[in-house]
């Protein structure tokens, strides 16, 4: 039995353009007759199965005619094995990624109403990439080797500012510009790190969680000794250990005067 383009696609539950695009790569045969339509034989059916059976898996169509036609089931099961050891690992990251939001959302609602808050307690060891001094980039190659790896990975790498406590000789912080990331997030993720690595162990710090105009609080902190975070820093008389970190959780009004900025700033403490 034969089936016009149409009615094979509906049998299907598929489009007649995916048949098309099917029979052009030459996965599928159809018989063109002279009043312009497309036939497919009943005996098409099994073989656009096993051919939606390895696309679910991701094998490209170029892929799939050796597969169906040619490989012994050992082969078969073997690019089976492997496609599902790929989509395995995009489920973990997948899974990370959802745990991350969930914790984005649940830091956000504590945000409010206040606009920050602080505590004092123990934080998690983390990376910092360093990538840029004031306006400029830092020219280290070891930082662009693993750089793409990174921002692959963000937001559970996140956007962050490395100020130094001690003022220079023009009475501001030194700061830098990077990317940070927990320990336990990049050995689970496999997030490659080198030379260019800073570790910033676990320990005690002074922690503010802070929502806000992003102007104003992180050039206050590289210029103004009076920021609310050194300034209650000196009040509970807890030093830092060590520079202070900046990291950003979520943006907002990026192109606005009223740029948001939602962050912790983390000060490891003596």
């Amino acid at each position: 039995m034969q089936y016009r383009i149409g009615d094979f696609a509906a049998h299907m539950g598929v489009t007649p353009d995916l048949l098309k695009h099917y029979e052009d790569q030459g996965l599928l045969w159809a018989e063109h007759r002279e009043n312009g339509y497309r036939y497919y034989p009943f005996q098409t059916s099994p073989k656009f199965l096993a051919a939606m059976q390895l696309k679910s898996y991701g094998i490209p169509i170029r892929s799939m005619q050796a597969l169906i036609n040619d490989a012994s089931p050992e082969e078969l099961m073997a690019e089976l094995q492997s496609r599902t050891a790929h989509m395995e690992k995009e489920a973990e990251r997948l899974r990370m990624l959802i745990e991350e939001e969930r914790s984005l959302e649940a830091w956000m609602a504590r945000r409010q109403p206040q606009e920050d808050d602080w505590e004092v307690t123990d934080f998690e060891s983390f990376y910092f990439l360093p990538h840029s001094l004031g306006l400029v980039f830092i020219e280290n190659d070891d930082i662009y080797k693993i750089l793409p790896d990174w921002l692959g990975w963000m937001p559970l790498v996140k956007s962050t500012l490395a100020v130094s406590p001690t003022p220079a000789e023009d009475g501001t912080l030194p700061s830098s510009w990077g990317l940070s990331v927990r320990e336990s997030t990049a050995k689970a993720a496999g997030i490659p790190v080198n030379e260019s690595v800073e570790f910033i162990p676990s320990g005690k710090a002074f922690i503010l969680h802070y929502a806000g105009p992003a102007r104003m609080k992180s050039e206050r902190l590289r210029e103004d000794p009076d920021h609310p975070v050194l300034a209650k820093m000196r009040a509970l008389g807890v030093k830092p250990r060590g520079r202070i970190f900046k990291i950003v959780r979520l943006s907002a009004h990026m192109d606005q005067p009223d740029r948001l900025e939602f962050a912790d700033y983390i000060a490891p403490i003596l």
